[in-house]
């Protein structure tokens, strides 16, 4: 079987534009290449590559099991529009934070990989001995 991702680009970008829905990350497919984009503009490093992390592990969750990311898109494109669900009216911190979400259970896996990942990072940072 042959893989549906042949590569993964991430692009960090200072251009909070370059992002739909006004994200701090995002992914899309084409031919088989994964982008990721990242904004570079928060105030941690870590958070920078905790964002790349999850948005990496979501969507290829999401691709292996078959999930198309148009129907991510189209309910992303909707909850931004609107401001909550489209089946429920709730309101979440994050549309994928909503159970009704196409991809929340993708979603929130990546959220606890993300967290577990920036933490340890941070863990990292701060057990380096000061070498001045």
């Amino acid at each position: 079987m042959e893989m549906p991702v042949k590569s993964i680009v991430v692009v960090m970008t200072s251009d909070p534009t370059s992002i739909r829905n006004g994200q701090v990350g995002d992914y899309y497919l084409v031919n088989g290449v994964l982008y990721v984009r990242v904004y570079t503009g928060m105030d941690n490093p870590n958070a920078v590559y905790g964002t790349a992390i999850h948005e990496i592990v979501e969507a290829l969750l999401l691709i292996n099991k078959g999930t198309p990311l148009e129907a991510v898109d189209q309910y992303d494109a909707y909850y931004y529009k609107h401001g909550r669900c489209p089946r429920c009216n709730a309101i979440k911190s994050e549309p994928g934070d909503d159970e009704h979400a196409p991809y929340h259970t993708e979603h929130q896996a990546a959220t606890m990989i993300e967290e577990l990942f920036t933490t340890l990072l941070n863990e990292e940072k701060s057990n380096k001995p000061n070498r001045a």
